[in-house]
C-alpha cells in the first residue's frame, strides 16, 4: 500500500477522534496567509519551525502538495491562537517543549535542522515510544506527537488542495436534476453514491 493511500484511509477513520474545538473550525472558513514574511501568532520561530518539519514528515510533498505546501503549519498555529483552550494551548506547549528537548538530547540540534533521513528516525522512534506510552497505560491523554499528526492529517484533509488532489471530490450540492427516478441514475451526495 502507497503512503499516500494509507495517510488517505486514515483521515477517514480520524473524523470521530477529534476534539470539539478542531471540528468547530471545519465550519470556518481559515485560509492561512501565504506571504513569504508570515510570522507564526502562536508559536515562536523555532516551535513553528519544528510543527513545520513533523507536518512535513507525516505528509510529505510527492506528485501534489505537502503539508507545508497547503500551508498546515500556519493552520495549527491559527487553530491553536484562537480556537483552543489556554489550559490545551499549554498542555500542547509543553509537549512541544518536552519534544524538542528529546530532539536536542539525541540530535544535538533542532529537528528542522537535521537530515530528512535524520527526522524520520527520530520522529518513528518517537511514534513507537509514544505508542507504547498509550498501550501501557490507556489513560494517558495523547501524546505531543500524535496529537500533531491528527492535527496535521486533519488540516491537509480539510484543506482545499488536500481534498482536491487526494480524495474523491465531488462538492455539495452538486447539480439539480429535478425528477429523476432511482432506475435513471444514481444520486451522488457529497462523496458518497
Amino acid at each position: 500500500m502507497k503512503r499516500r493511500s494509507a495517510l488517505k484511509k486514515t483521515a477517514y477513520l480520524m473524523g470521530g477522534t477529534l476534539s470539539a474545538a478542531s471540528i468547530a473550525t471545519l465550519w470556518q472558513t481559515c485560509s492561512p496567509d501565504r506571504a513569504p514574511d508570515w510570522t507564526p501568532r502562536f508559536f515562536s520561530q523555532s516551535q513553528f519551525d519544528t510543527i513545520g518539519a513533523i507536518a512535513e514528515q507525516i505528509i510529505p510533498e510527492t506528485e501534489t502538495l505537502g503539508a507545508k505546501g497547503v500551508g498546515v503549519d500556519r493552520f495549527i498555529d491559527l487553530l491553536l491562537k484562537d480556537v483552543y483552550s489556554k489550559q490545551e494551548q499549554d498542555q500542547f506547549l509543553k509537549g512541544l517543549i518536552e519534544f524538542e528537548q528529546q530532539c536536542h538530547r539525541e540530535l544535538g540540534k533542532n529537528l528542522y535542522e537535521c537530515e530528512l533521513s535524520q527526522q524520520q528516525i527520530f520522529l518513528r522512534k518517537h511514534q513507537t515510544e509514544m505508542l507504547q506510552l498509550i498501550k501501557v497505560n490507556k489513560e494517558t491523554k495523547l501524546p505531543f506527537f500524535l496529537k500533531v499528526k491528527e492535527l496535521t492529517l486533519w488540516s491537509f484533509f480539510t484543506s482545499e488542495q488536500g481534498i482536491k488532489q487526494n480524495l474523491l471530490y465531488r462538492p455539495v450540492p452538486g447539480k439539480y436534476e429535478g425528477c429523476i427516478t432511482p432506475e435513471q441514475k444514481k444520486v451522488i451526495v457529497g462523496n458518497h453514491v
